[in-house]
């Protein structure tokens, strides 16, 4: 009688931990011809360590496929599903202004920062930049204009 009960409860607490583990992540999901564009690039180099950004401006929305992800832009929750896999998503337009590069402890005891020009502004560390990158470029409605490398 034991042994089952502590079975059944292993089982759901087995369950629970893979069910939450599920929800840690906010998946996107691309247009398929843009999922493929992407995909075929994965496939070419298949050991490298990808990741997605992702911007918007004048109504074009670029996907950018990158090598070697650095540590701050692999530590997002937004993922983007390609093929079987996630990928992880970054937002630059946003990462710059907002994102905190910084030990999130050493963040918290500062007080809240009121202007940019303030030296103990967050995000004063530089921006990573990034070499061959695939871009896939859409307009309003996810017609794709354009698909290449940019170096």
């Amino acid at each position: 009688m034991y042994r089952i009960t502590f079975i059944l409860l292993i089982t759901f607490f087995i369950s629970c931990s893979s069910k939450q583990q599920n929800l840690t992540y906010i998946p996107y999901r691309f247009t398929e011809d843009v999922e493929e564009l992407l995909l075929k690039v994965i496939e070419e180099n298949p050991n490298e360590s990808y990741c997605v950004l992702i911007s918007q401006e004048n109504n074009i929305t670029s996907i950018e496929l990158v090598k070697h992800c650095n540590f701050f832009h692999s530590r997002t929750a937004y993922k983007a599903i390609i093929g079987n896999n996630y990928y992880s998503i970054s937002f630059p337009q946003f990462d710059i202004r907002f994102g905190v590069t910084e030990d999130l402890n050493e963040v918290m005891k500062r007080k809240k920062i009121s202007s940019r020009d303030n030296s103990e502004f967050i995000t004063k560390s530089a921006y990573p930049s990034y070499h061959e990158v695939y871009i896939v470029k859409l307009k309003n409605r996810n017609e794709i204009i354009y698909s290449g490398y940019e170096y």
